[in-house]
């Protein structure tokens, strides 16, 4: 127990213990009896901070597991992007190694498409 009437000395006692852990009745005298004006449950205030920083310190670690999985499927998507795009690639460069194909018996090679005047 310690009495002041410096309530800047109050708070900064009150501040200190609190960060100690006590639990902290401020009252003040109101005639022959005390009135009680805060409690500070410095406990509770310390195990809140332990859970913030805990809560903090797991969530900055989901957020790096995430970064780091969209940053794998970023470069897989790249690395199939590519391997699509050879692909294609390839399969025009056969497309144009092939011949003509023959569109009659005749076995002449005729354009497949005609114009809205010669239909």
């Amino acid at each position: 127990m310690r009495t002041t009437s410096d309530r800047r000395a109050r708070d900064r006692m009150v501040r200190e213990w609190a960060a100690d852990g006590a639990y902290v009745i401020i009252e003040e005298a109101d005639g022959f009896a005390w009135r009680t004006l805060r409690e500070v449950n410095g406990a509770e205030q310390l195990l809140a901070k332990e859970r913030a920083a805990r809560d903090k310190a797991e969530a900055d670690a989901r957020e790096a597991k995430h970064r780091a999985d969209y940053d794998r499927q970023v470069a897989v998507n790249r690395a199939a992007a590519v391997l699509a795009i050879a692909a294609e690639r390839d399969d025009l460069a056969a497309l144009m190694r092939r011949p003509p194909i023959a569109r009659a018996a005749t076995g002449q090679t005729i354009a497949r498409h005609i114009t809205g005047a010669q239909r």
